[in-house]
């Protein structure tokens, strides 16, 4: 099988979030044997330093991202300068369809498309090839329209238009639950056939804690040896910025020798001048910061799709205190994680400082859930064989 992968920016090696589950869902067609071709359509500012249109970057024997330079097909992401969504990712591709991308898509025998913003330029442009969406989440259900008092419910009708569009061309859809597979068909009648492929982790990062090793970071960023680590991990992105800011105004109601980390670029948009709250930014080998934790935070009360943190903590043994909202997507979640309100964290955290049998049962499941049903592997084989089963592969 040819499978020929679409994305809006460059994937590998991956970064974020995103980016992992772009890469991780198709390890298993690479596993397999089969060919996989990846076209990016934009590139990031550092990479238009090269004459060429496209940069080939050869992954694996049959894994090839071919990068797509041309900085007018990057126009669109002057929506950031404004912080507004990517409305019009898919329109330079309706305008003039790259030779190569028409190439590859011309010799595959399924395309995959990541997020709903080019599916509809491809399906116009594939003729007779199947396209697959492949959601990371119900993007206009995670938008939030007060943060645009002018405009804000013009843009979420935008979204939803985009949205609905993506779904009705789709000749099959993924989702990363039961509950935005629910969405997409009560909000967007979603008729095509649909695949429950969650958010995954790559089965080398299953691992106990490594509990020596980490007083640099302690020392690296002013944070007492005596002081309970909580750590909270993730991108610059409005539902994260607002549970981060949540904890910080609830500061005060944790004992004092507890200490917030936060790590990643989340970090770029928020400041606090308390000496327990501890932003990194984003940093290039994030590891040790895991094993510095005591637990992990997954104070979120907004946002679409899955919390691949909560994935991220489980396979590092983390014990992990989650608000429900976050804990949408994982079934028989007490097993796993101290679900708790938002305003019931302090006494979360107590409680499990508290409990040294909990604290452990919690990390020994965590890890064990992962292991036996979150990994890249099995995901992306639950994909290669639900693609392979619908269009006679």
């Amino acid at each position: 099988m040819r499978l020929l992968q679409i994305t809006h920016l460059p994937v590998y090696p991956p970064k974020r979030g995103g980016d992992h589950r772009k890469h991780g869902i198709v390890t298993d067609f690479v596993a397999n044997g089969d060919t996989v071709d990846r076209f990016s359509q934009a590139a990031y500012l550092d990479d238009y330093t090269d004459i060429e249109l496209t940069k080939q970057v050869q992954i694996a024997d049959s894994y090839t991202e071919y990068n797509y330079m041309n900085p007018l097909y990057s126009l669109h992401r002057l929506f950031l300068l404004f912080d507004l969504p990517y409305l019009y990712r898919g329109l330079p591709l309706r305008i003039w369809m790259p030779r190569r991308l028409q190439e590859l898509m011309n010799r595959s025998d399924v395309i995959l498309v990541e997020e709903p913003w080019q599916l509809p330029a491809i399906q116009h442009h594939s003729e007779e090839t199947p396209v697959v969406y492949s959601s990371h989440n119900v993007e206009s259900a995670k938008f939030q329209p007060d943060r645009y008092p002018l405009f804000g419910t013009r843009l979420q009708s935008t979204l939803r238009r985009i949205e609905r569009k993506a779904v009705e061309r789709a000749d099959m859809l993924i989702c990363v639950s039961e509950d935005d597979e629910e969405t997409f068909k009560r909000d967007f009648g979603a008729s095509c056939p649909t695949l429950v492929a969650p958010n995954g982790i790559y089965a080398s990062s299953i691992r106990t804690q490594n509990v020596e090793g980490h007083e640099e970071v302690r020392e690296r960023h002013g944070i007492d040896d005596d002081e309970f680590v909580g750590l909270f991990v993730g991108a610059n992105y409005g539902p994260n910025i607002d549970a981060v800011q949540q904890m910080i105004d609830m500061m005060d109601d944790f004992s004092s020798d507890f200490h917030l980390l936060i790590v990643g670029s989340v970090s770029d948009e928020l400041t606090c001048s308390r000496p327990d709250v501890t932003f990194t930014g984003f940093v290039d080998d994030i590891e040790p910061y895991y094993d510095v934790a005591e637990v992990g935070l997954n104070p979120m009360r907004i946002g679409g799709g899955t919390n691949i943190k909560l994935l991220d903590y489980f396979a590092r043994s983390l014990p992990v205190i989650s608000t429900p909202f976050g804990m949408r997507g994982f079934d028989n979640s007490s097993n796993v994680c101290l679900v708790s309100e938002l305003p019931s964290f302090p006494e979360a955290v107590s409680r499990l400082r508290q409990d040294d049998s909990l604290y452990e049962t919690l990390a020994v499941n965590g890890r064990e859930l992962v292991k036996n049903s979150y990994t890249w592997d099995r995901v992306s084989s639950l994909v290669r064989e639900g693609v392979m089963a619908e269009f006679g592969i």
